[in-house]
């Protein structure tokens, strides 16, 4: 990952800024990108995030839709709480990603950057009605 430069990224007006685009809801075309591991904020539950890129939309959503968007701009993200009671989602996870397999949580988890998968989408809403981001609802093969 690249290192960013926080004085540059600080200096620029703050109207030049854009907000990135959000996708309708429906289901796109990606990969996965990378994946950290860190803690949740409140209570620290240890947590591993993936991130997705999007390369286009599938045949349920509209062109019209999307267009004008550019997907280099959109990264999704999913979490996965690290704790006996929640593991069971992320094997689901992987399980959707890669297919049943018998090898360890964590050398599956090493090999899915570069994955090809399928991102099912919501919208994300403010207390207006108004789009402000959106959220994975399923990954799988893509």
């Amino acid at each position: 990952m690249a290192t960013v430069n926080v004085r540059e990224l600080l200096s620029r007006p703050s109207n030049t800024v854009e907000r990135p685009p959000v996708l309708p809801a429906g289901h796109f075309e990606g990969s996965v990108l990378r994946f950290e591991f860190g803690k949740s904020g409140q209570k620290k539950t240890p947590q591993v995030t993936f991130f997705f890129s999007v390369s286009g939309a599938t045949s349920d959503v509209d062109e019209e839709d999307v267009a004008g968007i550019n997907f280099q701009r959109v990264e999704l993200r999913q979490v996965f709480y690290l704790t006996d009671k929640a593991l069971y989602r992320l094997v689901d996870f992987l399980d959707a990603v890669q297919g049943e397999s018998t090898e360890n949580i964590d050398d599956r988890i090493n090999e899915l950057p570069g994955t090809a998968v399928i991102i099912g989408v919501r919208q994300r809403l403010n207390d207006d009605g108004e789009a402000t981001g959106n959220d994975v609802t399923t990954v799988t093969m893509g």
